[in-house]
């Protein structure tokens, strides 16, 4: 088990620790241009409280203490046919909001790059904030991905607004695990994200189980995860168009999706409340040309209004990081409320 730090993007400024598994045993180690399992953890894996507040996390305790496909999969390691990459997400985010699942996606094109991995067999999956977290990253860069399988989690924002939102993205091959009785995320969330992707996608599953064994009903992982049909299904599914076209395509493609869902935000932002938007935008460009200014002081020069030129390149600017973001612009859009997984 490796574990590392990447900066999966260098205007967004965001790190995420890794860590990355290869199957085999130190006598008979297996081959390792193997698939790649992404696995996104549950609110709990953050910062592992529940499992001892004494203790620091570490990427080693995540593996090792944190349930996951292989550990609940009851397989050897030298018959486990993935090689698994786990990302942690920081405390006070989470896998599906903000930019979180552009960053996934760069730490996974960095990863593949880096590894021997083949890149026909790239899977995502995770359970609670990680089954939200693997709907938003399969929408993020569909290009990328030979299947998902998310458990447990729906398609953020819930009741109805993230299936509408990005569901007609999910094009790959998808298996989704819930309980029935699930108090924590209720099953009508994976409901609706399988009645969006059923619109165009024919190539998906839902296995939905009557009961749990947690008080919450909340747990489908445990017998998820040890579904060999479902493990065997996921090792049958390919992506020849990534293998074919390269890594460098699949980010292409990821950042061509990035670009148009930011403008269709922005636009709807400005379709909602025109003034609001407006007052916003106003409000950006002259606390760009504020700080234009006081830079300026700061250096000793004089304190004039800015030029034209510096006035455009302040728009200019503004307008980069309009469209840099993958949620619209914060001044436009309240911030994304509490988190829906609070220890799974």
């Amino acid at each position: 088990f490796d574990n590392g730090e990447a900066d999966t993007s260098s205007h967004l400024s965001q790190e995420l620790q890794y860590g990355l598994w290869f199957p085999g045993s130190a006598d008979a180690p297996v081959d390792r241009n193997l698939p790649l399992l992404v696995y996104l953890h549950g609110a709990g894996g953050r910062d592992l409280r529940y499992l001892g507040m004494d203790q620091e996390f570490s990427m080693e305790r995540l593996w090792a203490e944190y349930p996951n496909p292989f550990s609940l999969s009851g397989m050897s390691a030298d018959k486990f046919p993935f090689a698994i990459l786990i990302p942690h997400c920081p405390n006070g985010l989470e896998w599906a909001k903000k930019l979180m699942s552009v960053h996934v996606v760069q730490l996974i094109l960095h990863v593949a790059a880096t590894q021997s991995i083949s890149h026909s067999q790239i899977y995502v999956t995770g359970k609670s904030m990680g089954g939200e977290g693997t709907w938003k990253v399969a929408a993020s860069c569909p290009s990328l991905f030979a299947a998902a399988v998310p458990l447990c989690g729906g398609m953020w924002p819930y009741g109805g607004q993230g299936a509408k939102e990005y569901g007609h993205l999910i094009s790959m091959p998808t298996w989704v695990f819930h309980a029935e009785p699930d108090g924590h995320v209720h099953i009508r969330e994976s409901e609706l994200a399988v009645e969006a992707v059923s619109k165009v996608n024919s190539n998906i599953r839902f296995t939905r189980y009557p009961d749990a064994p947690d008080v919450d009903g909340h747990d489908c992982w445990t017998r998820g995860y040890a579904d060999h049909d479902m493990i065997e299904w996921l090792t049958q599914q390919t992506n020849p168009l990534l293998q074919e076209n390269g890594l460098e395509w699949g980010r292409e493609q990821a950042l061509k999706l990035l670009g148009a869902r930011c403008a269709n935000t922005i636009q709807q932002a400005a379709l909602v409340d025109p003034f609001k938007f407006k007052r916003a935008l106003g409000g950006s460009f002259a606390k760009k040309l504020r700080r234009k200014s006081t830079e300026r002081k700061t250096a000793g020069a004089d304190a004039q209004a800015p030029a034209p030129a510096e006035a455009a390149d302040a728009c200019k600017s503004e307008e980069v990081q309009m469209e840099a973001s993958s949620e619209g612009v914060a001044q436009f859009k309240s911030e994304d409320g509490g988190s829906t997984d609070t220890a799974a």
